[in-house]
């Protein structure tokens, strides 16, 4: 969850929408800032995530989110999920498949948007964060079936 922001009050919330996609086999990691995970940490853990510190050096988690995904290819992974808008991730293209997750689509940079198979929006309705996308795009994990 890299620069995908929102209100204190919702981080536990839209923890729990992205902890509940992709089943149950998925691994999910999320990094932060250390004071970021010290204020969300335990909340985005309750949803099923392993957090990283990233210390206090910029592009710390950053680094932390990169090099896990390296690792995880090398063991097969070949699908990534990324709820950020930072070009930077763009480079997961090049183990698999990559989607990306973000709350406002004209914030993700040019980079990530052509790396990725897809964009998805997350939205928040009065209620709770729901999952938005084209109504065109195949996007096997959110329709139960297997990514093409």
């Amino acid at each position: 969850m890299d620069n995908v922001s929102t209100g204190r009050d919702q981080v536990a919330d839209l923890a729990r929408l992205l902890g509940a996609l992709g089943g149950p086999d998925v691994r999910r990691i999320a990094a932060g800032h250390c004071v970021t995970c010290r204020a969300h940490g335990s909340a985005v853990a309750e949803s099923g995530f392993e957090v990283l510190n990233g210390g206090h050096r910029p592009q710390g988690a950053d680094r932390l989110l990169l090099r896990r995904a390296s690792r995880q290819a090398e063991h097969g992974t070949r699908h990534f999920w990324i709820a950020s808008n930072d070009g930077d991730y763009a480079q997961l293209a090049q183990l698999g498949t990559l989607a990306v997750l973000t709350i406002d689509k004209t914030r993700v940079s040019a980079r990530l948007r052509t790396a990725a198979i897809v964009v998805i929006s997350l939205r928040r309705t009065e209620a709770e964060w729901r999952v938005q996308y084209a109504s065109g795009t195949r996007f096997g994990v959110l329709a139960g079936e297997h990514l093409p």
